[in-house]
């Protein structure tokens, strides 16, 4: 029993209340039910939104693929029209477009509202870019490789320079060495003289050669300078090919202008090196008759059967005798190189 109240007053009724809802209840059961009818419209209150929240995420998720999707188609036809705009043949290059399209795709956040928006940049023109300097690289390999060091000393060298070499010095010293030779027959030059006038000739002879190589060497220069000048014009030509012209490289036409202007320097080394010689004369008959004269001289006589002058007329007898027959000689025609 409970303990009686002192005042007489029953004891205050106990009342039960519910944590989540504050409310009062006056007995256990009624808690009970009021708490299990809240959890029940708890779960269907949870239920309601998470269908809510499912069908908005579904309709979501259908408005981002179907514009990712159309991004994506958009793009690739922008892509394929930009490769047909420059020629080129945009299925020859299917994969390293779709490569970019997935690429660009991996970047769009989930759900983005506006997916379109990463394709912005054509993709037509990077993967053509990419695909140009890729080309262009092989390009400049494949031309350093044709037009290496070697190429310009293969076509212009100085196997060129000995038979112009050979051909000015016989234009100029054969016939005066035919000259000193005829002087000799007839008498006119004793044997110690003639030894001296062909000496003197050598001499001469000598030092044309070397005029001679040192004009062949500077005109060869000039061409080798010109045939590496046309190299790098051709080059910064193949440096600015685009696509379609870089998918098959073919030098053929650059080495036929090559060669071209190769043969056009060759055919014409040896008149650039007479224009650079000018009418210098190399040697010449008088000089040549005073030489053997002197030598001659300090003899003392000519030969016996040698009808003439001693010493000083010397000089002026075998003039006489040569000269008819001894017209001045040049370095040939000029010509261009």
């Amino acid at each position: 029993m409970c303990p009686s109240n002192s005042g007489g007053s029953p004891p205050p009724q106990p009342t039960f209340i519910d944590p989540v809802t504050g409310r009062a209840f006056w007995s256990p059961e009624q808690l009970n039910v009021a708490i299990t009818e809240r959890e029940v419209a708890e779960r269907a209150k949870t239920a309601e939104t998470k269908a809510t929240a499912d069908a908005k995420l579904a309709s979501d998720k259908s408005t981002y693929d179907t514009r990712l999707s159309g991004a994506v188609d958009r793009s690739r036809a922008e892509a394929n029209k930009y490769f047909t705009d420059y020629g080129a043949d945009p299925t020859k290059y299917h994969g390293d477009i779709e490569r970019e399209l997935a690429r660009i795709t991996g970047t769009v956040p989930d759900l983005s509202p506006n997916p379109g928006g990463f394709f912005a940049n054509n993709v037509g023109a990077s993967v053509f870019n990419e695909q140009t300097t890729a080309g262009r690289a092989r390009a400049r390999d494949q031309y350093t490789s044709q037009f290496d060091s070697g190429a310009i000393d293969r076509a212009l060298n100085t196997s060129l320079l000995d038979p112009v070499r050979s051909s000015l010095l016989s234009e100029q010293f054969d016939p005066l060495s035919a000259q000193l030779g005829t002087a000799h027959k007839r008498g006119t030059l004793n044997d110690t003289g003639y030894a001296s006038a062909l000496a003197a000739l050598q001499g001469s002879r000598n030092k044309a050669s070397a005029e001679i190589d040192n004009a062949g060497r500077s005109v060869l220069g000039s061409g080798q300078k010109s045939l590496q000048d046309l190299i790098g014009t051709m080059g910064g030509e193949v440096n600015r090919w685009n696509l379609p012209k870089l998918e098959q490289i073919n030098f053929l036409p650059q080495q036929e202008r090559f060669n071209s202007e190769a043969n056009r320097l060759s055919s014409g080394f040896g008149g650039q090196v007479s224009s650079a010689l000018g009418d210098v004369k190399f040697a010449d008959l008088n000089t040549l008759l005073n030489a053997g004269g002197v030598g001659q001289g300090a003899i003392g006589a000519p030969r016996a059967n040698q009808p003439g002058a001693m010493g000083g007329n010397l000089e002026s007898l075998l003039t006489q005798q040569v000269a008819a027959k001894s017209p001045p000689r040049g370095l040939g025609n000029s010509g261009v190189f």
